[in-house]
């Protein structure tokens, strides 16, 4: 359940990018063909989405600012980027047994890759 605030519509949006990444080519929703590698995925790509959007954020309107097509190209970049830091940095915590991780360990993970990714991005050269 999402809570009942301005995050609701970031987490709905965040899961539903999620479910159709990882179950993609799927032809039917088959909840008995969900395998761990499918949960890893939708995990993985769930949180790529909050930290994106959590960086965005966190640039109080810097991706506003500006001409509209450099912009959007940095934003894509940006996005390019947290998905290579979350796939290589966060999905080896999520190997394994899913079932052990708490909602504690994932906010902990995903705090940890918005500061890799600014780390990262800070570097970043997007000229």
């Amino acid at each position: 359940m999402t809570p009942l605030n301005g995050d609701a519509e970031k987490i709905r949006v965040a899961m539903n990018v999620a479910l159709a990444e990882a179950l993609d080519g799927h032809e039917t929703f088959d909840p008995t063909t969900i395998t761990d590698e499918i949960l890893t995925n939708v995990l993985v790509f769930y949180l790529r989405e909050c930290v994106f959007e959590q960086v965005v954020m966190d640039s109080d309107k810097a991706f506003q600012k500006g001409d509209l097509a450099k912009c959007h190209a940095a934003e894509q970049a940006l996005h390019d980027l947290v998905s290579i830091v979350v796939d290589q940095k966060l999905r080896p915590y999520l190997l394994g047994d899913l079932d052990k991780i708490s909602a504690h360990e994932i906010s902990d993970i995903q705090i940890k890759a918005v500061t890799d990714v600014w780390k990262e991005w800070e570097g970043y050269d997007n000229d």
